[in-house]
């Protein structure tokens, strides 16, 4: 599996509505599940802010592999 297959692995997972961007709601949901964290929502909104590089307030796959390939994962 090569980096991006991997980006959307994990991208798609937390895109829990499959609509393409990643929420503050989705990302806590997951994170939650996972046993991760227990986000607040200002918590979650802050952490997916910085990888949100339109400023809409959600975080599309491409904004994601953007933070994932900068973190060395690619």
């Amino acid at each position: 599996m090569t980096g991006n297959d991997t980006a959307r692995t994990v991208f798609d997972t937390f895109d829990v509505n499959k609509d393409g961007f990643l929420t503050p709601d989705e990302f806590r949901q997951v994170m939650s599940e996972l046993g991760v964290a227990d986000l607040t929502a200002t918590q979650a909104r802050t952490l997916l802010g910085r990888q949100d590089a339109d400023g809409d307030g959600t975080v599309s796959f491409e904004e994601f592999l953007s933070a994932y390939e900068r973190a060395g994962r690619s």
